[in-house]
């Protein structure tokens, strides 16, 4: 069984873009029968939606994407903390 995922969800993994929700949003006019309302459906509380509708560039900051930090990223950081204690 696969797990929807809300827009907001794949927003902060990079997954889709700001302009994208337009999709969602046509998607939950057009094919949605659930129950839930479009903040919901959308992943977004009824403060979040209310304040994206008065200010849609504050979308980005209610959800920014998360940093994916890989194995060979923490691996790289420790080398250049070595590197850094050592030229102390």
């Amino acid at each position: 069984m696969s797990e929807f995922k809300r827009f907001t969800e794949l927003l902060q993994e990079g997954a889709v873009k700001p302009n994208d929700i337009d999709d969602f949003i046509h998607e939950w006019h057009v094919n949605y029968n659930g129950n839930e309302t479009l903040s919901e459906y959308l992943g977004m509380t009824k403060e979040q939606y209310f304040k994206w509708m008065s200010n849609p560039s504050s979308l980005m900051s209610m959800f920014p994407v998360k940093e994916l930090v890989t194995a060979s990223d923490k691996k790289i950081s420790k080398i250049a903390m070595k590197i850094a204690e050592d030229g102390k």
